[in-house]
This record gives C-alpha cells, structure tokens and sequence, in this order.
C-alpha cells in the first residue's frame, strides 16, 4: 500500500465553509486539497511513499507516479465567429506540475497555477460594429465598450487531480498501480472580476 500527503507551498486563502479545510492534518481518509479562489496564483506538493509492512516484511518500491490534470467538462458558453470557442472550464492560465525524484522511496509532484476562466460568468460588450455581445472575461474580441457585468449563477466549482502510482515488491519484481483522486473546490471571487470590469471601462473608447 502506499501513503499519499499535501503540502502547500503558497498561503492558501481562509475559506470556513471549505471542505478541504474542516478537515484534520494526517486523517488519511479526508484527501482534500484546501479550496482556492479563481484568478490568485497558488502552488502546493504531493508526496506519495510507501507503507511500513512491519516487523519482518520488506516494503516495496516506488517505481513511477502519472498525473491527469483537471479536465474541461462542461459545455462552450460562447462561441465566436471563426469557431473559438470558450469553455467554462477553460483553464486560460495554465497548471504546471514537476514530478520529482525517488528518494528514500517517496516522489514528490509540485504543481502550481492560477485557475482563470471557469466560470460562466459574462460581460456585454458593444462590438466595433455595433452590435452587443456577451463574452466571458478572457475573450479576446474587437469590441469598444462594456455596458455589463453579470456574475455566475453557479460560484463554486469541484475540480479533481488523478494519480497512478506504480510499486514493485523487491523480490517478485510483482508491479502493482494504486489510483489516488485528490478533489479540490474552486470558487468565484468577485474581487478580481471588479477590477476586469474596471479594467474594461478604463480601455473602452466610447
């Protein structure tokens, strides 16, 4: 069997109602990551080991670890002419992840980030031509002014980290893959939506 724990490497913000943060340091069965909100940079660490079989057995090793990243799940909430489109989960900042080397038979993997882009929130903009369009806060469009801001319906969003970590015994060389899911909540935060919003009047022509 092996030993999964977190570590952060940034401060991550104190969110009460967050499940990643009722629970206790060490319960081995409340693997949550600490929730974050949209649009602030965070890091943390992974570390996975091996279990003591006790008195008399040999552990086995650490042979390797993959990572799946979140995935896009839910459906384009635009899509503009040319056929981009923007996705509610889109991450437009990207997640980056290092795994690391075995050492005394434990692998950490670093991951760090900003969550941007996730929720379907929705500014209207008046286009160059005239017309009024809802796009999200990373749309890249030709418009001259924003006249609206609406907030999502939805404001927090349950995401999940996948892991295959692979064992050998030392004496069989018998392989063995251990699934590990580590969930996460991510939340608005309208703070950073505020001054986009701010942002786009201040860049607006009209």
């Amino acid at each position: 069997m092996i030993t999964t724990s977190i570590s952060y490497t940034t401060a991550f913000p104190n969110i009460p109602w967050d499940l990643g943060q009722q629970t206790s340091e060490g319960d081995p069965t409340a693997l949550i990551l600490k929730g974050q909100y949209e649009n602030y940079d965070w890091g943390f660490n992974v570390t996975f080991g091996v279990q003591d079989p006790g008195e008399g057995g040999t552990p086995d090793n650490i042979v390797s670890v993959a990572v799946t990243l979140p995935a896009n799940t839910t459906d384009s909430i635009y899509t503009p002419e040319g056929g981009v489109s923007y996705e509610t989960s889109e991450f437009s900042s990207p997640i980056t992840y290092n795994i690391g080397s075995i050492i005394n038979n434990t692998i950490t993997v670093a991951f760090s980030g900003k969550y941007s882009g996730i929720f379907n929130e929705i500014f209207q903009f008046v286009m160059r031509d005239g017309s009024v369009r809802n796009l999200p806060i990373n749309n890249r469009e030709d418009w001259v002014a924003v006249t609206k801001w609406a907030p999502p319906s939805s404001k927090e969003k349950l995401i999940s980290y996948a892991f295959e970590v692979v064992t050998e015994d030392p004496i069989s060389e018998i392989q063995s893959t251990f699934s590990v899911s580590i969930p996460q909540y991510v939340y608005w935060g309208w703070q950073p939506s505020l001054a986009a919003f701010s942002k786009f009047v201040a860049e607006g022509e009209l």
